[in-house]
């Protein structure tokens, strides 16, 4: 079946669902793109229903494509070392990327994240980084006493640069 010979009002939940099959079973296409499709397909029949543009939401009656969720690999404490210790904390550029990928390693926080914060994010008296994730979610993440000292000295060799 495809959904596209079809105008809007006349796409039923037997459709779709027989549309997300055959992407599985005959395009071979990964769960996660078929979720993507099926919810921008939600997105737009919500969109026309919100607008009046039709009576019913046709994926109100349509289960969304189950993704398996993997694990993520993450490093090894051997890794992580051999990383820190691969900066060459003599020059600026080693300090700041070592103390980048300390606070990766020390907070959990994503790169965008870390991207987005500013000094006054940083309160060392309460030992916490306030950060702003997505969706606009704001919290709290701890730093430890290793990156509070690696955080200080970046910001003093940072003054020091920029005299």
């Amino acid at each position: 079946m495809d959904m596209g010979a079809y105008s809007v009002e006349q796409v039923r939940p037997n459709i779709l669902e027989g549309d997300l099959i055959h992407l599985k079973t005959n395009r071979k296409v990964r769960n996660i793109t078929i979720n993507d499709s099926y919810r921008a397909i939600r997105e737009f029949f919500k969109f026309m229903v919100k607008n009046r543009y039709i009576d019913y939401c046709v994926t109100d009656d349509v289960q969304a494509p189950r993704i398996e969720k993997k694990m993520t690999r993450t490093f090894t404490a051997k890794e992580i070392k051999q990383i820190l210790n691969s900066f060459d904390k003599t020059s600026f550029i080693g300090v700041r990327d070592y103390t980048i990928m300390e606070t990766l390693f020390g907070t959990g926080i994503r790169k965008m994240e870390l991207c987005g914060l500013k000094l006054s994010d940083l309160n060392f008296d309460s030992g916490f980084l306030h950060v702003h994730g997505k969706g606009n979610k704001e919290r709290l993440v701890p730093i430890g006493n290793s990156l509070s000292r690696t955080l200080r000295a970046y910001l003093t060799r940072l003054q020091e640069e920029t005299m």
